[in-house]
């Protein structure tokens, strides 16, 4: 309640307040309902930018076709489970079937809700004529998701390491402050007039580029490392309302 009064104040008082994160639009349908005076999002680590208001796509840079093969090739011999991040969350429905398997019980629910469930990710992505804008690979051991990794490392890639042995997969050169630098342009203003707050490894790009990176109280070391500030609170103890009153608006 804290975080939505404080958002809302910002919203009144001419400021925007955006959600940038590794999620697709699909995954945020939940928040963007409730937060009613939010017109963009910065999604899937900074590859895609999305006007709410209009419901369109204003930046988008897409996964190379060659990467997208070589997962496939990767997800037909491999123990993995692939999430493609256009606009949707789409997903295999047998891989959801077996989510524990993959370490991702925490996402049960919200993933059956949001993905779109397919028979084969590639082929639906190729039919729809959809970019993919960001790539989930999700292993069962830490080591597997090494292998992947060696496998993809021969292309111009961003990798992130997430949850306990996820591997997500970004075009070259986008990160969540590329994203962030794009949207201020589109705007009108300089990414100086922006803040950025976060807690994790994909967040530090965004944090170290923007005018005022601000690290939350849970944060992961090397995030509070590069942050200009680090609050009080963390994520779930209103973080985000004290950055707002503190920094957005003091």
């Amino acid at each position: 309640p804290e975080n939505m009064a404080a958002i809302e104040k910002a919203f009144s008082q001419g400021k925007e307040v955006v959600l940038s994160t590794g999620r697709s639009v699909a995954e945020l349908r939940e928040y963007t309902d409730i937060i009613k005076g939010l017109k963009y999002l910065v999604c899937t680590s900074g590859a895609m930018v999305y006007d709410l208001e209009k419901e369109e796509i204003i930046y988008c840079a897409p996964i190379p076709n060659e990467v997208i093969d070589k997962v496939s090739e990767i997800a037909e011999t491999s123990d993995v489970m692939v999430i493609l991040q256009t606009t949707e969350a789409i997903a295999k429905k047998t891989d959801l079937d077996n989510l524990e398997h993959f370490h991702l019980n925490v996402y049960k629910e919200l993933l059956n809700s949001v993905a779109t469930k397919v028979d084969n990710v590639f082929e639906y992505c190729k039919q729809k004529g959809q970019s993919a804008s960001k790539i989930n690979i999700y292993h069962s051991t830490p080591e597997a998701r090494e292998v992947t990794k060696k496998i993809l490392s021969k292309y111009d890639l961003v990798f992130n390491y997430a949850e306990e042995n996820s591997l997500e997969v970004s075009p070259a050169n986008v990160t969540k402050g590329t994203g962030l630098t794009w949207l201020c342009n589109h705007l009108g203003f300089g990414i100086n007039k922006a803040i950025d707050v976060g807690d994790a490894e994909n967040d530090i790009d965004a944090i170290a580029t923007a005018g005022l990176g601000v690290a939350m109280a849970n944060a992961i070391d090397k995030v509070k490392e590069i942050a200009d500030v680090v609050l009080e609170n963390d994520c779930d103890h209103s973080g985000c309302a004290e950055a707002i009153e503190k920094y957005l608006l003091g």
